[in-house]
């Protein structure tokens, strides 16, 4: 996400002094890791979203809301969602 802006716009205002081609080999190999992570951490919250179980259920509706109201928890979650960490 913004991440992603963030590095390639740097390579593409100058900033830079590759060829276009190693710009955009360099980009892939800094940013693919982070989209790694946000695919696997998208993962799981759709597989707790989707169980029925009573244990992921108690932890989705009950115990993840309340951690979110901690501002180091609400922080850190948001950072992996957007690919910043």
């Amino acid at each position: 996400g913004m991440q992603d802006a963030f590095s390639l716009a740097s390579r593409l205002s100058g900033e830079e002094r590759d060829s276009p081609m190693e710009l955009l080999w360099s980009y892939e190999a800094e940013r693919r890791p982070a989209a790694a992570r946000v695919i696997r951490a998208n993962a799981r919250i759709t597989k707790l979203a989707m169980s029925k179980g009573p244990i992921p259920r108690v932890l989705r509706d009950r115990v993840i809301p309340r951690l979110l109201r901690l501002p180091p928890i609400a922080r850190r979650a948001g950072f992996e969602a957007s690919g910043l960490r």
